[in-house]
């Protein structure tokens, strides 16, 4: 929208409820808090939060929180790596907090990709994925060891890993393109957007699981499955 000559961004907070015509705050926390781990040990690689730890943490949580909690942290590591957004630390995701002790995984927040600034081949993640921090080197099985950690089946897993591998780059197209986007910022959603796809085109032995048209990066063709 534009106030006086200034185009701004507007959106909902998730935190936030309208209630008999008044605005109540809904408690988060984020998952330094949660864990009582100070902010500036934030990153894994810092001594902060990883997979394994949040994981933990999560099957703290009521019976269904708890399962609805880990596959939405498991699609949103899934969603980082492949937009190569290197920022996904333990306080940019947040448990919000209910009544009766309620508690579940809150939206995505401060996601932001860092290839229109640096496409090196070597981005990190913030949380080591399975057994690699380099995004470039994510395999299936190292998604398969997360999906294990979240205590998740590892079959559905991959299935969501290439679900999100196809839709991701589509939605950003769409989004990119929608008539509210002012067209001074259309070209740039457009150009993020191609990034995008290519990182996601690039690093395609780790998004191609069960899909059956992918070449393995061992032998050039066939299934990527060791198993078979």
């Amino acid at each position: 929208m534009t106030r006086g000559d200034i185009e701004v961004l507007v959106c909902e907070r998730y935190d936030r409820r309208l209630v008999g015509g008044r605005w109540q705050r809904i408690h988060q926390e984020d998952l330094c808090q949660a864990l009582a781990v100070h902010p500036s040990m934030k990153y894994q690689a810092a001594g902060g939060p990883g997979i394994a730890k949040i994981a933990a943490l999560l099957r703290g949580l009521a019976a269904p929180d708890r399962q609805q909690s880990a596959r939405r942290f498991f699609d949103a590591l899934v969603y980082n790596v492949l937009i190569g957004a290197t920022d996904a630390h333990a306080k940019n995701y947040s448990l919000l907090l209910g009544p009766a002790s309620r508690a579940q995984l809150g939206p995505l927040y401060d996601v932001a990709t860092v290839l229109p600034y640096d496409q090196r081949p070597d981005h990190t993640s913030a949380m080591k994925i399975g057994s690699t921090w380099q995004m470039r080197k994510v395999t299936r099985q190292d998604w398969g060891a997360v999906a294990t950690a979240l205590g998740l089946p590892v079959e559905q897993a991959m299935e969501r890993v290439t679900a999100l591998r196809a839709a991701v780059p589509k939605a950003l197209h769409r989004a990119a393109r929608e008539d509210t986007v002012p067209e001074p910022l259309r070209q740039q959603a457009i150009r993020i957007a191609d990034l995008v796809t290519a990182h996601v085109e690039n690093r395609r032995a780790s998004f191609a699981v069960l899909d059956p048209t992918a070449s393995s990066p061992t032998t050039g063709g066939g299934s990527t499955d060791p198993g078979r």
